[in-house]
């Protein structure tokens, strides 16, 4: 999503070694450890609180110091109101937030596809859910036909040549089988410290995408020895779909 490839570079060589190429067959049915971390102090509402992160295979997958983040994208996927689909449940902060929205949004249907059978199962919980248990990747026969108003992806690379392009992937599925509808929006995690790269937009428009914009989100991260991401913002992407292939 960056142009700086040296940087992609060097951070997929320190992390290879954590994507044994059996990751994605043990996923599915892995049990998620849920952890409480340390207290979390910030300038804004809640101005303290305690941070829970979920960790599959070793993996951290979702801490909740990333809700404001999670409330943008929720807020930019139904602007559009209509029919959702997000991809990656987590800890389900984006679901809920988009739950919350729902009536006001007139959010007709909300379809989430998660791996884990374990956190499926968990978001099956919410009844005005679908889950679509699966992997977003392969062929899925509950998206057949169909088309949605907006897409948010929060997935995670499950396999070595998926590392900083795993939303690549999403993006490609998402216009080769049709599912985003015309004026459609687009908003993903976003794992870059800077605005998107030139490459990344010219990959998003050959693709059908126009009016990629981008908004800082303040958030607090926690000051851990495992924490990666040190900066106090993440970026929420915003992109309108007038069609593609």
């Amino acid at each position: 999503m960056i142009d700086d490839t040296r940087a992609l570079q060097e951070t997929m060589e320190s992390r290879r070694s954590n994507f044994p190429p059996d990751l994605k067959d043990r996923w599915a049915d892995a049990v998620p450890d849920v952890q409480e971390g340390e207290l979390i102090w910030q300038t804004r509402w809640p101005f303290v609180f305690r941070e829970r992160i979920t960790y599959i295979l070793g993996h951290e997958v979702m801490s909740n110091y990333q809700l404001p983040y999670m409330k943008k994208l929720a807020e930019i996927a139904t602007r559009n109101g209509g029919d959702i689909l997000e991809v990656g449940y987590g800890q389900g902060l984006a679901t809920r937030e988009i739950e919350n929205w729902r009536k006001k949004r007139r959010v007709q249907t909300h379809s989430v596809i998660e791996l884990n059978r374990h956190l499926a199962a968990e978001a099956r919980q919410d009844k005005n859910l679908e889950v679509i248990e699966g992997d977003y990747t392969g062929h899925l026969q509950a998206l057949e036909g169909r088309q949605f108003d907006a897409a948010l992806y929060d997935g995670y690379p499950l396999k070595e040549d998926e590392m900083h392009r795993d939303g690549i992937v999403f993006i490609e599925r998402l216009v080769k089988d049709r599912l985003l509808k015309p004026n459609g929006i687009l908003t993903f995690y976003a794992n870059a410290t800077k605005e998107l790269g030139q490459k990344f937009r010219g990959f998003l428009t050959d693709l059908g995408f126009t009016s990629i914009e981008t908004e800082k989100v303040l958030i607090t991260p926690p000051k851990r020895k495992r924490q990666i991401w040190k900066q106090n913002y993440f970026l929420a992407p915003i992109a309108r779909f007038r069609g593609g292939l």
